[in-house]
């Protein structure tokens, strides 16, 4: 039996939540009963084992930056990364929130958001924190948040292989910007932990 829950989780703190470069959107498909979930870009195909039926897509909203009562030197509220909001799909946790790439909104490519997300099984943390985004390898300031290419994405299938030892198999595609302007393309499959 398929499981599928429509999420719309609400900006925080009077910063409204909104994707990067504006209007790529985040989707979402979960089965519950075999702890199998699918994240990615409304656009981006979700990637999954060919023998498996896709699931249902929903929207999927990601609580905003705080604003931390600093001002940076050009007057614009200085922001933190947003509280992680909790969904669960059957033994898998995600974790979600909206990030950024400078705390100062007038900064250098401080008016850049994007949604990130960790995947937990229990307490431990089995993936992430990977960030919604097609990155840039020759700009340095995608290192904020992480190594790009490697913890951006744009697509993920997930799915708990046992209840014994907490391992998933894990399906990424990503989209990265090279040191050239070219668009570049993978997807990778692994085990995790």
């Amino acid at each position: 039996m398929r499981v599928a829950a429509v999420l719309l989780l609400a900006g925080c703190c009077g910063m409204q939540a909104h994707a990067q470069y504006g209007e790529r959107r985040v989707q979402y498909g979960c089965d519950d009963k075999r702890s199998e979930l699918r994240l990615g870009f409304e656009d981006a195909e979700v990637p999954s084992p060919a023998s498996q039926r896709p699931a249902d897509q929903y929207e999927l909203r990601f609580p905003g930056p705080r604003g931390t009562g600093r001002a940076s030197p050009g007057g614009s509220e200085l922001r933190s990364p947003a509280i992680p909001r909790v969904v669960k799909c059957g033994k898998l946790e995600l974790r979600l929130w909206e990030t950024f790439l400078n705390e100062n909104p007038d900064g250098e490519l401080g008016v850049v958001f994007f949604q990130a997300f960790e995947l937990f099984i229990g307490r431990k943390r089995v993936l992430g924190p990977l960030g919604f985004a097609t990155c840039d390898v020759g700009l340095s300031r995608w290192s904020y948040f992480g190594a790009c290419p490697s913890d951006y994405v744009d697509a993920v299938y997930v799915r708990m292989l046992s209840e014994m030892r907490p391992r998933v198999r894990v399906i990424v595609k990503r989209s990265y910007n090279s040191e050239h302007f070219e668009t570049k393309v993978s997807t990778d499959e692994f085990v995790a932990p």
